[in-house]
């Protein structure tokens, strides 16, 4: 499968789901960010990477009890043969790059 098409759907998930969580979350005055979206070449998975400032671990467990509601918003708005199965995970990608810096930082001083 063309690997363009991949990102082009990755991508459209990642928005739509960014979208539905601004009003998921309106009430919590929270700052979630979907910071990416892995599907299968085949469209029946997909992880979906999150990010919070705060409290992330418990987002992420709130977000995968009501997958089914996230699931029907992909559904409904990007168009796919199967829609995937979501699973919602913590994005640890941001940490591992302070780290790194601060490993850089300290090697200067």
């Amino acid at each position: 499968m063309n690997s363009n098409r991949i990102d082009r759907v990755n991508s459209e998930m990642q928005k739509q789901l960014a979208l539905e969580m601004l009003e998921y979350f309106s009430n919590d005055n929270s700052l979630v960010t979907v910071t990416g979206v892995d599907a299968d070449k085949d469209f029946r998975h997909a992880k979906v990477y999150i990010n919070s400032l705060i409290n992330v671990e418990d987002y992420v467990d709130k977000l995968n009890k009501n997958k089914s509601h996230f699931q029907r918003i992909i559904a409904d708005k990007v168009p796919l043969k199967f829609t995937p199965i979501l699973e919602f995970v913590v994005d640890n990608s941001t940490e591992n790059i302070d780290k790194m810096l601060n490993t850089t930082d300290d090697r200067k001083n």
